[in-house]
């Protein structure tokens, strides 16, 4: 009996030693993908970014340049295969898979921009530096080509603002009828809400409007139903080459999956060339989302929840409350749907349409018209109240305050990263790419 006690504590002994040990290997493993993700991105965004960098560069610095990139790529790869191999959880590498994208894209753009430099052949420093020029400005172009203005984005937050509002004022309507009547069963309040219980419909409504909107807030890239591991496959097959020995169907299928706008009349050589893009694409956007640069004096994240629920959404609220209240002398009955009460519920469906547009797409330069739309509609709200009751008039202007401080900030963040490449001012896409901006009603198939 002894012996079979001693033998299971030395197997339980044995089997913690290789768990710990498995944990320390994972561990190390993880560390090292943190660390060689860190260097290449510190590579790939020094400065005003590689490109520039390599632009700006002389010859054996260009050269340099490339190797570094090529060594970083390598490096990252190689973490990769060792935190695979020791059972590292895929949300560890997704975002050394992001940034060893990006270095296979920067990497060959600055080859084939040594390469132009090299078959010209020119002995001259200034034609030399000139050749790189306009090598990378070819590659300007045709992302800047790339680029179209997102129609269907802009047609769904149109939609959603009228929809928003329409669902909104429905629900007034149907407590403004529960007030007056005639309701079943003879259900009726027999005259107009509490002023607690109008404060509490403007300040609900003032934090959560959003559960009105139809679009949908799911972050884009989680929509599509491939993983980075796959992503990371197709590219390399497409840097290789290896992707041409697929079937028109199966790249066709890729494509579908990424959500790219494709049809059966495509060929091999336009399903690749779809591919290429969307990948150019996504790993320009990602490196810009993970290395997106704030302002110093943007205010700390605490300070956003306490202002908006704090001091915004109450101010709405009492503000609403008595605009409600002196709607009684004017429309002889208080109602939630008086025509003054509306163009705060307005201001509320842009602000929830700005907030996807910024938030969830992360649109930046989109975002800056949309904020300034925002600020607008809350002046003209404020108008509007101040000519009903001066004091509520006031109290919502107040908030305004706040609106032109965020406002501020996200021009400023626009500014910050368009040092380099500016973003439009309006909603855009990839050419042949379908838009990231969905409505919860529609599926993935959409535009």
């Amino acid at each position: 009996m002894g012996s079979e006690t001693e033998q299971n504590e030395h197997l339980a002994a044995a089997a913690t030693a290789g768990i710990e040990k498995l944990r320390a290997k994972m561990d190390d493993a993880d560390d090292e993908l943190r660390v060689e993700t860190e260097l290449g991105k510190k590579f790939l965004w020094r400065g005003q970014g590689l490109r520039a960098d390599f632009q700006q560069a002389r010859l054996g610095r260009r050269r340099a340049l490339v190797n570094g990139a090529r060594e970083k790529e390598a490096a990252i790869w190689w973490a990769l295969e060792a935190a695979e191999a020791c059972g590292l959880p895929q949300v560890h590498l997704e975002e050394a898979i992001r940034v060893a994208n990006s270095l296979a894209i920067t990497r060959a753009e600055t080859e084939q921009a040594q390469a132009a430099m090299v078959a010209d052949g020119s002995t001259s420093p200034r034609k030399r530096a000139r050749s790189v020029s306009m090598s990378l400005a070819v590659n300007d172009e045709n992302q800047a080509e790339g680029k179209q203005i997102d129609a269907g984005a802009l047609g769904r937050y149109f939609f959603a603002v009228l929809m928003q509002l329409i669902l909104i004022t429905t629900a007034f309507g149907a407590l403004d009828l529960a007030c007056y009547g005639p309701l079943p069963w003879q259900v009726q309040l027999g005259g107009p809400l509490p002023w607690v219980a109008v404060f509490g419909v403007f300040f609900t409504l003032s934090l959560r409007s959003r559960v009105f909107s139809p679009l949908d807030n799911s972050r884009p890239e989680l929509r599509v139903t491939v993983t980075p591991t796959e992503d990371a496959a197709l590219m390399e097959a497409l840097l290789q080459g290896v992707v041409r020995e697929y079937r028109t169907p199966a790249l066709r299928s890729e494509c579908e999956a990424r959500g790219l706008a494709v049809d059966r009349t495509m060929d091999k050589v336009m399903l690749e060339a779809r591919l290429k893009a969307y990948f150019e694409s996504k790993c320009e956007s990602l490196s810009k989302a993970d290395e997106r640069i704030v302002p110093s004096w943007t205010p700390p994240g605490v300070a956003f929840p306490i202002m908006w629920v704090g001091v915004v959404a109450p101010l709405r609220a009492f503000a609403s409350a008595l605009v409600y209240e002196t709607s009684t002398g004017r429309l002889n009955e208080a109602h939630l749907n008086d025509p003054v009460l509306i163009w705060l519920v307005l201001h509320l469906c842009l602000g929830d349409t700005w907030n996807t547009v910024n938030n969830v797409e992360r649109r930046m330069g989109a975002a800056v018209v949309g904020v300034a739309i925002v600020w607008i509609s809350t002046i003209f709200a404020a108008k509007q109240y101040y000519d009903v009751a001066p004091l509520a008039g006031v109290l919502l202007g107040l908030t305004a305050l706040w609106i032109a401080v965020a406002g501020a900030l996200v021009a400023d963040i626009w500014r910050l990263n368009s040092v380099v490449e500016a973003e439009p001012l309006y909603p855009y896409k990839a050419k042949g790419m379908r838009s990231q901006t969905r409505l919860t009603i529609e599926g993935f198939e959409g535009l």
